[in-house]
């Protein structure tokens, strides 16, 4: 299982899984405060994953 570092805080995440586990986490997955939000489909280009 891959290890994630993120904004300071390190855990484990299942292949595949990354944005729930991101979210889990309370990682800011956006790169602004856009209220654009494509729900991980990447089309909104503001993902900072």
């Amino acid at each position: 299982m891959p290890t994630i570092i993120a904004q300071g805080k390190v855990f484990d995440c299942p292949i595949g899984a990354m944005r729930p586990v991101l979210l889990q986490h309370e990682i800011d997955l956006h790169n602004s405060d856009n209220v654009i939000n494509c729900r991980g489909r990447g089309t909104c280009e503001t993902c900072a994953v």
